[in-house]
């Protein structure tokens, strides 16, 4: 692990899903796209390269497959985009980014995703609730578990 590392020091352990062998799953605190995700690897590694089999094939066998199930059958997303950028955070993550054609509304909030049809954009903020995050993680956190 990375003491500098905002991914090893669990910053973000409040918003997590679920937990695998290798690997977190947390829900991004940007709901800009409802039910984004990142998935982080339990170790520190930065790049792609550092992955084992054992942790590709967890990702790409269990986790996205499993993730986006759940996620089309909650929110029902019309495509999504995968990103793994690492530009601000130097830890090994993998972005689950649903895209929507239309509005979705969920615990009382319209999600609208303005630049359909187009590229993704990691900055959009929000401004929703903690209250409506963590019904998002505890939704699904139990439609994974």
């Amino acid at each position: 692990m990375d003491s500098e590392c905002e991914f090893c020091n669990d910053e973000f352990e409040d918003a997590w899903v679920k937990n695998y062998e290798f690997w977190n799953l947390q829900l991004h605190t940007n709901q800009y796209y409802l039910g984004r995700c990142i998935v982080k690897l339990n170790r520190h590694a930065v790049d792609i390269t550092e992955m084992s089999q054992k942790e590709r094939q967890e990702l790409f066998t269990i986790i996205v497959p499993e993730v986006k199930e759940a996620l089309d059958e909650l929110f029902g997303p019309d495509f999504y985009n995968y990103a793994s950028l690492g530009n601000s955070s130097r830890h090994l993550h993998f972005h689950i980014i649903p895209r929507y054609s239309s509005k979705r509304e969920f615990a009382g909030r319209t999600f609208k995703d303005e630049n359909w049809d187009s590229h993704w954009k990691p900055d959009y903020d929000t401004d929703i609730s903690q209250e409506v995050l963590q019904e998002i993680i505890e939704t699904l956190s139990k439609h994974l578990n």
